[in-house]
């Protein structure tokens, strides 16, 4: 048996402020990354390991969402940091996409730091 890991890429622009963290204690934007990725089994049926389309279009919404905003703003109950972003991320397509392994989000300008967060399907 072969898993097949199918991955959704964007880039979006938003801000935040964390204000326990003196790099990012004041209001600021950063340019986004975010991967999401699905394992899968190839269908003998279709060719496909899964629903790509449809992951890229749900991962567009949600970007759209946040784009030009503050993360403080849009999701005021979590901690806007990558680890945060990324649960966030992870906590909103998992419904939908049981089979989500990996977020992984970072910032495209400097310091270009990232996160990758993994989990198991149940």
């Amino acid at each position: 048996m072969v898993d097949f890991l199918l991955s959704a890429e964007r880039t979006f622009g938003a801000g935040h402020v964390v204000p326990d963290d003196p790099a990012h204690q004041f209001p600021h934007g950063h340019h986004w990354a975010v991967k999401v990725t699905v394992r899968g089994l190839l269908d003998p049926v279709t060719g496909s390991a899964g629903k790509l389309t449809e992951l890229t279009a749900a991962l567009e919404a949600l970007v759209s969402e946040v784009e030009g905003k503050s993360f403080n703003d849009m999701v005021p109950q979590t901690k806007p940091t990558l680890e945060g972003v990324g649960m966030w991320i992870l906590d909103r397509l998992v419904p939908a996409y049981p089979k989500l392994v990996e977020v992984e989000i970072g910032w495209l300008d400097p310091p270009q730091q990232s996160c990758l967060i993994q989990r198991q399907p149940r």
